[in-house]
């Protein structure tokens, strides 16, 4: 447009030189249609303008992270002469993977055309995608006009699920050692604890409440009930920027619908524990079918990465406190500290523990490798889809 603007001015000045150099009737008129032009195309713009509708489509937007998110925009013109150019400009926030969009396009006049607005998605969440205004330029191209659109929709962008195997019924397991304390059953069956009898089998002692009893101590099942399993889901912030930490949320939350999703295949009941910074407290989310790992999928979408709350530590020793019939217990996390250690080291003396790192470290790996029987495989961002699925299948006994 600048380029436009320069040549019209160039052009009015020669113009006007060519009234004084030569005055007659063919430099008047000249002059006058130099300078009327742009004033009629100025007024046919403003027309333009007015009469230029745009739309959104309003349903629901729910992409992949990793997909593209395509929008129609129905753009109407209603004047009688065509739309030679005009400009739409829409934005996404900042932690889309692209946060603004300029679509140039034009239009036949009394026409109705559909355009398509692509965007990339690189993290999960909950977006609001924005169309800020549009433009017109007149058809000399010196004026550019814009009004305010105001226009705008919520996205959900899905956290991927990754393809995982399942077919038989094991639970995670551990050592031989720690599944005496554990007993080969479900904790579904561990309803509660009673004096050891004549008779009892030894692999259904409670070593660690025998201890404190004095007394051996035997779980009493009820039987019909079926196998459970907890996924913890640490969304604490871990990362040195902004995109890293999504990188270990979205990955860390990805993999817990990974390990999910291998358990019911395997016919078992299983929550996700999650904690939702914006209602300050943990969310449990029960599954029992594949559709049901989607349905958790989009329910933990719009789940923030926080800092300023409970550690995965504190979020399972509470669900624990106040309720016991998981019989595994799988905690998905990219730090393994002391806290977190002496939980899982707890917590193995009655249920299968498997730990599920989101990044590679040594520390971690030291601590892992104290612990001895709990199942544990590490992934971080850079891994492909099969590594991932591979690690998943790692913490189970196949």
């Amino acid at each position: 447009m600048a380029v436009n603007r320069l040549i019209y001015a160039l052009i009015l000045v020669l113009s006007i030189a060519a009234t004084q150099m030569y005055a007659g009737h063919f430099s008047s008129v000249l002059l006058i249609t130099v300078i009327a032009a742009p004033l009629v195309s100025l007024i046919i713009a403003l027309i333009q303008l007015a009469a230029l509708k745009v739309q959104m489509d309003s349903r629901a937007e729910m992409p992949v992270r990793g997909e593209n998110l395509k929008v129609r925009i129905p753009i109407t013109d209603r004047f009688i002469l065509p739309l030679s150019t005009g400009v739409l400009y829409a934005s996404m926030p900042a932690s889309a993977e692209q946060k603004d969009i300029r679509m140039i396009f034009s239009l036949p006049p009394l026409k109705t055309r559909s355009f398509n607005i692509v965007f990339g998605t690189k993290h999960r969440g909950e977006y609001t995608l924005t169309l800020d205004k549009a433009a017109v330029y007149d058809m000399f191209g010196i004026f550019r006009l814009t009004k305010k659109l105001g226009l705008s929709k919520k996205v959900t962008v899905l956290p991927k699920i990754f393809s995982v195997s399942g077919d038989d019924k094991r639970l995670v397991s551990q050592s031989d050692d720690t599944n005496l304390k554990a007993i080969n059953s479900t904790a579904g069956e561990k309803s509660y604890v009673r004096k050891y009898t004549d008779g009892d089998d030894i692999k259904r002692i409670h070593w660690k409440l025998s201890s404190k009893q004095e007394d051996y101590m035997v779980w009493q099942h009820t039987k019909g009930q079926d196998d459970s399993v907890a996924v913890f889901c640490d969304l604490k912030g871990f990362g040195n920027d902004p995109d890293a930490r999504e990188d270990y949320s979205d990955l860390t939350l990805e993999s817990s619908l990974a390990a999910m999703l291998f358990a019911v295949k395997r016919e078992m009941q299983t929550v996700l524990c999650c904690y939702n910074s914006r209602e300050n407290g943990t969310e449990y989310f029960p599954v029992s079918s594949t559709d049901g790992v989607f349905d958790a999928a989009v329910m933990t979408a719009g789940l923030e990465t926080y800092d300023d709350g409970p550690e995965l530590a504190d979020i399972a020793r509470e669900s624990f406190d106040g309720y016991r019939k998981y019989s595994a217990v799988i905690l998905v996390t990219p730090v393994m500290d002391e806290k977190l250690y002496a939980v899982i080291k707890n917590l193995s003396e009655e249920h299968r523990v498997s730990v599920l790192l989101t990044e590679v470290s040594e520390e971690s790996k030291a601590a892992l490798g104290r612990l001895g029987g709990v199942k544990a495989a590490c992934i971080s961002p850079d891994c492909s889809e099969e590594k991932i699925a591979e690690a998943v299948n790692a913490i189970w006994d196949n």
